[in-house]
C-alpha cells in the first residue's frame, strides 16, 4: 500500500506481474539439475484489478503469444483478486500460491493463534479452533456455516 500526497486522495496499490515462456536447465554437467526461468516480460501498474489483468495478458500476449501456451500457471502471494483475474475468459490459468506465502499462512492461521504467551490447550479444544481456523479460511464455507448455524 502507498500513501497518497495528495490530500483527500486515497491509498493505493501498485501491481506487478512478470511472466516466463518456461525453463531451460543450466547444464547437463551440473551435479544437481538446476533450471533457468526464460524470456522474461515484467507489466505493473497502479490500476484496478481487472485492467491489470487485462493488460498483463495484453503484455504478454505481445512478447509470448499466451493464447498459443498449453498451460498457463499464475503463481501468487494469495490476494484474492489474483485469483479472480486467473480464471478470466481472456487468462484462463491455473491459480496457485507461491511456497513462501503458503507457509506464512499456515503460521499465521494456525501457529501463531496456538502459541500465544502463557497458552495451553487440550486435544478437543486445539481440534475445534483447528477445525474453525481452517474453515474461516475459505469464505464460501465460512458464509455456509454460520448461515446454518443461524437458521
Amino acid at each position: 500500500m502507498i500513501h497518497s500526497q495528495e490530500k483527500g486522495e486515497d491509498d493505493f496499490k501498485v501491481k506487478l506481474g512478470i511472466m516466463y515462456s518456461g525453463k531451460e536447465l543450466e547444464s547437463k554437467k551440473a551435479k544437481h539439475k538446476r533450471y533457468r526461468l526464460k524470456d522474461k516480460v515484467t507489466y505493473g501498474g497502479i490500476e484496478g484489478a481487472d485492467d491489470f489483468g487485462e493488460r498483463l495478458y495484453i503484455r504478454g500476449e505481445e512478447k509470448l503469444s499466451l493464447s498459443l501456451a498449453r498451460n498457463l500457471l499464475l503463481i501468487s502471494d494469495g490476494a484474492r483478486w489474483i485469483s479472480d483475474i486467473a480464471g478470466t475468459d481472456y487468462l484462463k490459468a491455473t491459480y496457485q500460491l507461491d511456497w513462501w506465502h503458503y507457509q506464512k499462512n499456515i503460521d499465521v492461521m494456525l501457529c501463531r493463534r496456538f502459541k500465544g504467551r502463557g497458552m495451553s490447550w487440550s486435544r478437543a479444544g486445539a481440534q475445534n479452533l483447528l477445525k474453525l481456523r481452517l474453515l474461516r479460511y475459505d469464505r464460501k464455507d465460512w458464509k455456509a456455516y454460520w448461515r446454518q448455524r443461524v437458521n
